[in-house]
């Protein structure tokens, strides 16, 4: 999992990558990165952009 932030039309969103038992993909969300590490981790999780 990686995280970063990318700004989009002059606002700076949170970014992860990611690859784990959940799928492979990039993802822009609100959630800590604990958060998305036991969704990652889980795999039947949900993992959906926030924007």
């Amino acid at each position: 999992m990686f995280y970063y932030s990318k700004v989009v039309d002059g606002q700076t969103y949170p970014f992860y990558d990611y690859e784990g038992p959940a799928g492979k993909g990039t993802v822009s969300t609100r959630a800590t990165p604990r958060t998305m590490f036991v969704r990652v981790c889980t795999k039947l999780a949900e993992i959906i952009n926030d924007h």
